[in-house]
């Protein structure tokens, strides 16, 4: 005769063995993910009067036509999710993915996107949008499509993967790419910042494709292919090779930092006290028809200064001056445009000069390189001025006024991130311009 602990533990076994309760939802008409009436069925041809909800377990979900959602998706414990090349899924909600697998064909428009490490998301033949940050910590394979992040940074953890195949792009328009993980880029692939990229010292970045920075800086402690074609438009460190622009924008198109392709250097030289002499290189040209210099003191009004015609059609390499007679004190800003006899603009980076001023801000500084968001400026007396701080670009990224009731003052550099800057004090007609180094990361 058997126990009734017997009798429990056969119970215990059976039941570990019966049918998931796992439900696949799919949909069946265009609507708003929370519509019960419509758009959701568990059988695959009718109405089930019911909604996937809000965070899945388990369960198979198939979005078929256009579905639109305003609350955070959490997809977890092993839950398949699958949005078909028929299909579109958009809205303001952040899109959590732990242990599950992701599969994107059709256009996904989310705010912010996160996976953790036992998950596993493809896109292919599509384009993923966000808002917001995108944080890898699983396996993100991108196949000819396209991830966008409209403002916020792309971080790859250490336990994440990013492969980037046929043709692929993703594009940080606002934000940092930062990798401490593994990173392999095709050929044709690109992935271009708005800020800084940085491979961190357990990163990898393999493969034989591009790296951009279109307004920041690049810089590399971890392991990176030297067939890794890269340009930033700030500096760089720790890279094992040579940067090439015209090289990696052939992947990076009008995406990435836009310097053209026939200009392979372009440099800005304070050659006498009051001019700059601009020097820029081709290795070919076809159809152009002459450069445009503009000038600007601060990074934002610019001036169009002079004109240079251009070869039109060359193979070899040519070598062009522009000289600018007019340098004022403090720093100065040169952008090169280049004009095609189509009328087509392509524009260069911006380079820029310094001339000190014998009349200027006598000032501190500190710390210098900071590791913290807010410095110190000591100025040597009290009166009214202004603090501005400039990106290697000559863009503005921050101001404030000076305090004329004291000599010290804290500047906030909340929201900028590390690279190099220029920090200028304008106080009683006199104005002086110190480089800061933020190392935030």
């Amino acid at each position: 005769m058997k126990t009734f602990s017997t009798l429990l533990h056969v119970f215990v076994l059976t039941c570990c063995c019966c049918t998931s309760l796992a439900i696949t939802y799919t949909t069946l008409a265009d609507g708003a993910w929370s519509d019960e009436l419509t758009v959701w069925s568990t059988d695959g041809s009718t109405a089930c009067e019911c909604t996937p909800g809000e965070v899945f377990d388990g369960d198979d979900i198939i979005i078929n036509h256009a579905i639109t959602m305003d609350y955070l998706l959490l997809l977890d414990g092993g839950t398949s999710f699958t949005l078909s090349a028929s299909g579109e899924l958009a809205g303001t909600f952040d899109l959590i993915v732990n242990t599950c697998m992701v599969n994107v064909y059709g256009n996904l428009s989310i705010a912010k996107f996160e996976s953790n490490a036992e998950s596993k998301i493809t896109v292919n033949g599509a384009v993923l949008t966000t808002t917001n940050r995108v944080s890898i910590n699983g396996i993100l394979t991108i196949d000819n499509g396209e991830l966008n992040i409209s403002s916020g940074n792309f971080k790859v953890g250490t336990t994440g993967t990013v492969n980037l195949i046929n043709g692929s792009v993703i594009n940080v328009a606002a934000g940092n790419v930062w990798n401490y993980g593994e990173i392999s880029i095709c050929s044709d692939c690109c992935i271009t910042s708005g800020g800084n990229w940085k491979n961190f010292s357990s990163g990898k970045v393999n493969g034989s494709g591009s790296a951009t920075s279109e307004l920041g800086n690049m810089s590399n402690t971890g392991i990176w292919d030297v067939n890794i074609t890269w340009c930033s438009a700030g500096t760089d460190s720790g890279m094992p090779s040579t940067e090439d622009c015209a090289t990696a924008n052939i992947n990076c198109g009008t995406i990435a930092f836009p310097l053209p392709l026939e200009i392979i250097s372009y440099e800005a030289n304070l050659i006498e006290e009051n001019i700059t002499m601009l020097t820029w290189e081709t290795a070919t040209e076809f159809s152009t028809d002459y450069f445009i210099i503009y000038k600007s003191n601060n990074g934002s009004n610019w001036e169009d200064i002079g004109r240079v015609k251009a070869a039109g059609v060359s193979s070899e390499n040519l070598t062009y001056n522009f000289y600018d007679y007019e340098v004022t004190y403090g720093a100065t800003y040169y952008k090169l445009i280049q004009l095609d006899t189509d009328g087509i603009e392509s524009f260069s980076a911006v380079r820029s000069v310094y001339k000190s001023n014998s009349e200027s801000i006598e000032l501190l500084l500190f710390p210098n390189p900071s590791n913290t968001s807010t410095v110190t400026i000591v100025t040597h007396e009290k009166s009214s001025g202004s603090i501005e701080i400039l990106n290697t670009s000559g863009r503005l990224v921050g101001s404030q006024k000076l305090d004329q009731n004291n000599t010290v003052h804290k500047v906030n550099l909340a929201g900028v991130s590390s690279g190099v800057y220029f920090v200028k004090v304008e106080q009683s007609g006199k104005r002086t311009t110190k480089k800061l180094i933020l190392t935030l990361d």
